[in-house]
């Protein structure tokens, strides 16, 4: 079983009961789709504690999870979450991954990225099944060091995804709020959208960008009295 997380957007109304507005806009869309593939969701769930929440906020202003005494949460108002301190703290993940990922690096440089790997399975489909493409670019001794310290999530891919410091910082930004990996954003109006690549290392990449800079523009726009609320939804 997957987990997506899912950004909702909510109208001002709904902070009287965030977790109950949340579900209904997720029951909507579900509805509205024929394919089936949303098996169930949660408010939270893993995700539960998504957000960052404003100082000085007052915990009955926000949807928490089991610690209401947390600064974190599952949602709120946007005036009461710190959108800002969430990109901040992703940030200086990002710095911290890529100057690890250097001294990898220079510990034993050669690392091929997964795109080297995803062009073998391209030329040869069957004797290089994708799944085993990837296997071989995880069983780099650079890459084994590097899920040993936990850098291959949200970078799966280290080897362009950490060589870059600006790159990996902007991405890091973009994706602070709207989620690394499986992501997916449920606007005012029910549209729904997803990162269609849940890795920003591939051929993807430049639609995952563009995914994560229009769902946070849309977000930046909205009335600050609105809510954003994290959902798990399974798949």
């Amino acid at each position: 079983m997957g987990h997506i997380l899912v950004i909702v957007a909510l109208p001002p109304t709904a902070t009287a009961d965030l977790d109950g507005a949340a579900d209904t806009a997720m029951d909507t869309m579900a509805d509205a789709d024929e394919t089936g593939r949303w098996s169930a969701w949660r408010t939270g769930g893993r995700f539960q504690d998504h957000f960052a929440v404003a100082p000085g906020t007052s915990p009955r202003s926000v949807l928490h999870g089991p610690d209401p005494r947390s600064d974190r949460a599952t949602g709120g108002a946007i005036e009461d979450l710190d959108l800002a301190a969430m990109r901040r703290a992703a940030v200086d993940r990002a710095l911290a991954a890529h100057a690890r990922w250097r001294e990898i690096d220079a510990a034993a440089p050669g690392a091929l990225p997964l795109s080297h790997f995803e062009a073998m399975h391209r030329a040869d489909p069957a004797g290089c099944p994708l799944h085993l493409a990837r296997a071989a670019h995880a069983a780099q001794p650079q890459l084994a060091a590097a899920q040993a310290e936990g850098l291959l999530r949200p970078y799966t891919d280290p080897v362009t995804a950490l060589a870059d410091e600006q790159q990996a910082v902007t991405r890091a930004a973009a994706r602070a709020v709207t989620g690394f990996g499986l992501s997916a954003f449920l606007d005012l109006d029910g549209r729904w959208s997803t990162d269609p690549a849940n890795i920003p290392s591939t051929a993807e990449a430049a639609a995952s960008d563009l995914f994560h800079r229009r769902t946070n523009e849309y977000i930046a726009a909205l009335d600050p009295h609105c809510a954003l609320v994290a959902v798990d939804l399974s798949t």
